[in-house]
């Protein structure tokens, strides 16, 4: 158990909570959108959401005091790549799906696109932690040899 589990067990509590009312009013309560599955899934990005903001004021607060500006430009960074990703995606891969073989397929070619675009955008914005996490990765395979 940690040292901080008293202090958000609240916020779990309360995630556990949002999702489930969330899932069932999406699916059963409000059924003229008919979101089933979608609704379970709406429902659960919310709730994490929701949990993911909590950890961030709490951690920024308690833990490591300092702004919540770093959470913001984190998020937004994040947008961004989203965002980026999703129009070059739709502009350089061709999409078109048949067969579950070809589905794989593009997955795994969306997902080595969308690596790229990640990689460089964080050598561009967080240069510095780039850099420690490249020597860590080459300490690590030299210590494989």
């Amino acid at each position: 158990m940690s040292i901080h589990y008293h202090e958000t067990k609240a916020a779990a509590v309360m995630e556990a909570i949002l999702n489930l009312i969330l899932s069932v009013a999406l699916v059963i309560i409000i059924p003229v959108w008919e979101f089933k599955m979608v609704g379970v899934a709406i429902g659960t990005l919310a709730a994490n959401l929701f949990r993911t903001s909590q950890y961030a004021i709490y951690i920024e607060k308690h833990v490591i005091q300092r702004g919540s500006y770093v959470f913001i430009l984190k998020i937004l960074w994040t947008l961004f790549n989203m965002a980026l990703a999703v129009v070059l995606c739709r502009t350089f891969v061709g999409i078109n799906i048949d067969s579950w073989l070809s589905w794989v397929g593009y997955s795994v070619l969306v997902g080595a696109f969308c690596f790229v675009i990640v990689l460089l955008s964080a050598s561009i914005f967080y240069r510095k932690d780039m850099i420690v996490a490249s020597q860590v990765f080459i300490s690590m395979l030299k210590r494989r040899k």
